[in-house]
Protein backbone atom coordinates (compact mmCIF):
# COMPACT_ATOMS: atom_id res chain seq x y z
CA UNK A 1 0.00 0.00 0.00
CA UNK A 2 2.67 2.63 1.06
CA UNK A 3 4.45 1.68 -2.33
CA UNK A 4 0.83 2.70 -4.12
CA UNK A 5 0.45 5.89 -2.30
CA UNK A 6 4.18 7.38 -3.33
CA UNK A 7 3.71 7.49 -6.78
CA UNK A 8 -0.11 8.87 -6.58
CA UNK A 9 1.56 11.71 -4.39
CA UNK A 10 4.22 12.43 -6.74
CA UNK A 11 1.62 12.29 -9.81
CA UNK A 12 -0.56 14.84 -7.64
CA UNK A 13 1.61 17.29 -6.61
CA UNK A 14 3.00 16.93 -10.43
CA UNK A 15 -1.05 18.11 -11.41
CA UNK A 16 -0.74 20.90 -8.86
CA UNK A 17 2.31 22.42 -9.93
CA UNK A 18 1.41 21.81 -13.73
CA UNK A 19 -1.85 23.71 -13.17
CA UNK A 20 -0.48 26.86 -11.10
CA UNK A 21 2.04 26.95 -13.91
CA UNK A 22 -0.36 27.21 -16.53
CA UNK A 23 -2.68 29.32 -14.20
CA UNK A 24 0.01 31.98 -13.91
CA UNK A 25 1.07 31.50 -17.81
CA UNK A 26 -2.65 32.29 -18.37
CA UNK A 27 -2.94 35.46 -16.09
CA UNK A 28 0.43 36.52 -17.33
CA UNK A 29 -0.91 36.34 -21.40
CA UNK A 30 -3.97 37.98 -19.70
CA UNK A 31 -2.20 41.12 -18.31
CA UNK A 32 0.13 41.52 -21.70
CA UNK A 33 -3.14 41.42 -23.85
CA UNK A 34 -4.43 43.99 -21.19
CA UNK A 35 -1.44 46.01 -21.54
CA UNK A 36 -1.66 45.47 -25.69
CA UNK A 37 -5.21 46.41 -25.45
CA UNK A 38 -3.95 49.55 -24.24
CA UNK A 39 -1.41 50.85 -25.90
CA UNK A 40 -3.71 50.14 -29.35
CA UNK A 41 -6.73 52.22 -27.54
CA UNK A 42 -4.10 55.52 -27.38
CA UNK A 43 -2.48 54.72 -30.74
CA UNK A 44 -6.47 55.27 -31.71
CA UNK A 45 -6.92 57.90 -29.72
CA UNK A 46 -3.56 59.66 -30.77
CA UNK A 47 -4.22 58.80 -34.35
CA UNK A 48 -8.29 60.24 -33.66
CA UNK A 49 -7.05 63.50 -32.41
CA UNK A 50 -4.30 64.25 -35.01
CA UNK A 51 -6.94 63.65 -37.93
CA UNK A 52 -9.41 66.23 -35.94
CA UNK A 53 -6.78 68.67 -35.56
CA UNK A 54 -5.86 68.55 -39.39
CA UNK A 55 -9.25 68.89 -40.58
CA UNK A 56 -9.87 71.57 -38.21
CA UNK A 57 -7.09 73.43 -39.30
CA UNK A 58 -7.77 73.23 -43.18
CA UNK A 59 -11.55 74.24 -42.41
CA UNK A 60 -10.91 76.89 -40.13
CA UNK A 61 -7.80 78.53 -42.87
CA UNK A 62 -7.98 77.41 -46.39
CA UNK A 63 -8.44 80.23 -48.42
CA UNK A 64 -7.39 82.83 -45.99
CA UNK A 65 -4.75 85.77 -47.13
CA UNK A 66 -1.28 85.22 -46.39
CA UNK A 67 0.44 88.52 -45.09
CA UNK A 68 2.91 89.97 -47.51
CA UNK A 69 6.29 90.04 -45.37
CA UNK A 70 9.45 89.76 -46.28
CA UNK A 71 11.57 86.87 -46.52
CA UNK A 72 15.39 87.23 -45.95
CA UNK A 73 17.43 85.12 -47.71
CA UNK A 74 20.68 86.53 -46.17
CA UNK A 75 22.35 89.69 -44.32
CA UNK A 76 21.65 91.71 -47.95
CA UNK A 77 18.89 89.96 -49.78
CA UNK A 78 15.66 88.75 -49.56
CA UNK A 79 12.28 89.19 -51.14
CA UNK A 80 8.08 90.06 -50.47
CA UNK A 81 6.55 86.77 -50.13
CA UNK A 82 3.97 88.15 -52.97
CA UNK A 83 7.16 87.74 -55.23
CA UNK A 84 8.34 84.05 -54.24
CA UNK A 85 4.90 82.75 -55.43
CA UNK A 86 4.55 85.07 -58.37
CA UNK A 87 4.38 81.98 -60.63
CA UNK A 88 3.11 79.10 -59.11
CA UNK A 89 1.84 77.51 -55.68
CA UNK A 90 4.13 76.95 -53.48
CA UNK A 91 4.90 74.40 -50.85
CA UNK A 92 5.85 76.02 -47.94
CA UNK A 93 7.61 74.32 -44.50
CA UNK A 94 8.04 76.81 -41.58
CA UNK A 95 10.27 75.16 -38.71
CA UNK A 96 11.61 77.10 -35.41
CA UNK A 97 15.23 76.74 -34.34
CA UNK A 98 14.45 76.49 -31.13
CA UNK A 99 12.55 73.36 -30.94
CA UNK A 100 13.42 70.08 -31.58
CA UNK A 101 16.36 69.54 -33.51
CA UNK A 102 15.68 66.24 -34.68
CA UNK A 103 11.91 67.01 -35.51
CA UNK A 104 12.36 69.73 -38.41
CA UNK A 105 15.77 67.64 -40.07
CA UNK A 106 14.10 64.52 -39.80
CA UNK A 107 11.16 66.33 -41.98
CA UNK A 108 13.52 67.77 -44.24
CA UNK A 109 15.20 64.69 -45.02
CA UNK A 110 11.69 63.23 -45.71
CA UNK A 111 10.84 66.02 -47.90
CA UNK A 112 13.93 65.51 -50.19
CA UNK A 113 12.91 61.91 -50.16
CA UNK A 114 9.64 62.18 -51.01
CA UNK A 115 10.11 65.63 -53.38
CA UNK A 116 13.45 65.06 -55.11
CA UNK A 117 13.37 65.80 -58.58
CA UNK A 118 13.75 69.22 -59.69
CA UNK A 119 10.40 70.38 -60.15
CA UNK A 120 9.00 69.71 -57.33
CA UNK A 121 12.48 71.18 -55.89
CA UNK A 122 11.79 74.71 -56.96
CA UNK A 123 8.32 74.52 -55.62
CA UNK A 124 9.36 74.27 -52.34
CA UNK A 125 10.65 77.00 -49.75
CA UNK A 126 11.85 76.87 -46.28
CA UNK A 127 10.47 79.94 -43.79
CA UNK A 128 13.08 79.47 -40.14
CA UNK A 129 12.64 81.57 -37.29
CA UNK A 130 15.54 81.57 -34.40
CA UNK A 131 18.36 80.25 -36.60
CA UNK A 132 21.05 82.83 -37.63
CA UNK A 133 22.18 82.91 -41.52
CA UNK A 134 25.61 80.59 -40.75
CA UNK A 135 23.49 78.30 -38.58
CA UNK A 136 20.74 77.80 -41.70
CA UNK A 137 23.61 77.52 -44.00
CA UNK A 138 25.31 74.77 -42.14
CA UNK A 139 21.51 73.45 -42.27
CA UNK A 140 21.54 73.04 -45.86
CA UNK A 141 24.72 72.13 -46.28
CA UNK A 142 24.71 68.97 -44.09
CA UNK A 143 21.32 67.83 -44.85
CA UNK A 144 21.59 68.79 -48.97
CA UNK A 145 19.17 70.87 -49.05
CA UNK A 146 18.68 72.34 -52.54
CA UNK A 147 15.48 74.88 -51.89
CA UNK A 148 15.70 78.44 -50.12
CA UNK A 149 15.46 78.59 -46.17
CA UNK A 150 14.21 81.97 -45.73
CA UNK A 151 14.37 84.31 -42.16
CA UNK A 152 11.54 85.13 -40.81
CA UNK A 153 10.21 86.82 -37.82
CA UNK A 154 8.79 84.31 -35.47
CA UNK A 155 5.31 85.91 -35.63
CA UNK A 156 4.90 85.71 -38.89
CA UNK A 157 2.75 82.57 -39.90
CA UNK A 158 1.71 81.63 -36.09
CA UNK A 159 -2.07 82.84 -36.98
CA UNK A 160 -2.25 79.40 -39.06
CA UNK A 161 -2.20 77.21 -36.52
CA UNK A 162 -1.36 78.85 -32.88
CA UNK A 163 1.65 79.56 -30.78
CA UNK A 164 4.12 76.73 -29.87
CA UNK A 165 4.18 74.74 -32.81
CA UNK A 166 7.18 73.81 -33.95
CA UNK A 167 6.82 73.17 -37.47
CA UNK A 168 3.70 72.30 -40.13
CA UNK A 169 3.29 72.61 -43.80
CA UNK A 170 1.40 74.54 -46.48
CA UNK A 171 0.77 76.06 -49.93
CA UNK A 172 0.81 79.09 -50.68
CA UNK A 173 -1.04 79.90 -54.36
CA UNK A 174 -0.15 82.98 -56.54
CA UNK A 175 -3.40 84.88 -55.09
CA UNK A 176 -1.62 84.51 -51.75
CA UNK A 177 -4.28 81.94 -50.04
CA UNK A 178 -3.13 79.10 -48.04
CA UNK A 179 -4.25 75.60 -48.31
CA UNK A 180 -3.58 72.32 -47.45
CA UNK A 181 -2.72 73.01 -43.76
CA UNK A 182 -0.77 70.13 -42.19
CA UNK A 183 1.20 69.79 -38.61
CA UNK A 184 3.33 67.12 -38.29
CA UNK A 185 3.19 65.18 -35.03
CA UNK A 186 6.32 63.19 -33.60
CA UNK A 187 4.24 60.61 -32.02
CA UNK A 188 2.48 59.90 -35.36
CA UNK A 189 5.03 60.28 -37.82
CA UNK A 190 2.98 57.66 -40.62
CA UNK A 191 1.10 60.03 -42.14
CA UNK A 192 3.98 62.59 -43.07
CA UNK A 193 4.93 60.64 -46.67
CA UNK A 194 1.08 60.49 -47.25
CA UNK A 195 0.49 64.20 -46.96
CA UNK A 196 4.04 64.51 -49.15
CA UNK A 197 2.53 62.55 -51.56
CA UNK A 198 -0.53 64.53 -52.08
CA UNK A 199 1.35 67.61 -52.45
CA UNK A 200 3.53 66.61 -54.99
CA UNK A 201 0.49 65.35 -56.82
CA UNK A 202 -0.88 69.07 -56.47
CA UNK A 203 2.59 70.88 -57.34
CA UNK A 204 2.61 68.19 -60.56
CA UNK A 205 -0.58 69.50 -62.01
CA UNK A 206 -0.12 73.05 -61.19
Amino acid sequence: MKDIKSPLIIVSFSIILFTLFYLLNKIQKLKQDQVTLTENFVKLQIAEDFYHSYFDNNMQMTAIIADDIFCKVNQNNGELLSEIVRNNSILMFWFSGSTCTDCYTNLLTELHSVLSDSFCINKIRGFCSHLTEGELLKLKRVNKIKFPIYQIPSNSFEWIVGKNIGSFFFILSPNMKISHIYVPDKDFPEPNKKYLEVVKNFLDND
